[in-house]
């Protein structure tokens, strides 16, 4: 994520992509799509699953997981485009 202070990095493990699938699977059953629009909505998880953090605080972002990491915009003094 970027905010105006920050980059925000996020790991994304096997695990989340599972549970996105899952929860995907589930809702896909209860309003009673067929196989096929379920399979689809399960594949499609996996591309949008970043955009839960669009919602979520920063600290939360950070808390979910023990690799993700914050880099301040003060602190990063160059960049170089190759």
């Amino acid at each position: 994520m970027v905010t105006d202070q920050s980059f925000i990095f996020a790991l994304m493990t096997s695990q989340m992509l599972k549970d996105a699938a899952a929860e995907a699977q589930k809702k896909g059953k209860e309003s009673g799509k067929g196989f096929f629009a379920r399979w689809g909505d399960q594949i499609r998880s996996g591309f949008t699953l970043y955009k839960k953090y669009y919602n979520m605080p920063a600290e939360s972002i950070l808390d979910e997981s023990k690799g993700n990491f914050q880099i301040w915009l003060s602190d990063i003094s160059k960049v170089a485009v190759c």
